[in-house]
C-alpha cells in the first residue's frame, strides 16, 4: 500500500489548533488584567515547558507508532 498522507483536517487539528489555543488563553489573560510576578512566571514558565516537552514526547510517540503501522500494512496493489 502506498504512503498514505493524513488528511489536512486531522493535521491541523494535531498540530496547529493546540498552539493557536494556548495563544489565546494568554491573549485573553492579558486582556482581562492577569499580571504575575516575576517569581510566578518564572515557576510557570518551568512547569509550562515541563508539560510541553511531556505532550511533545507523546506526539513524537504516537507519530513514529502510526508510521511503522502504514509501513506494516501488506500492500494490496500488486
Amino acid at each position: 500500500m502506498p504512503y498514505r498522507q493524513d488528511s489536512t483536517t486531522f493535521s491541523l487539528l494535531w498540530g496547529r489548533i493546540g498552539a493557536a489555543v494556548l495563544l489565546l488563553v494568554a491573549v485573553a489573560l492579558q486582556a482581562a488584567g492577569f499580571t504575575f510576578a516575576a517569581e510566578a512566571q518564572a515557576a510557570v514558565f518551568d512547569a509550562v515547558s515541563g508539560i510541553l516537552a511531556g505532550v511533545a514526547l507523546i506526539q513524537v510517540t504516537i507519530s513514529k507508532i502510526r508510521e511503522s503501522k502504514k509501513l506494516n500494512e501488506p500492500d494490496l496493489e500488486s
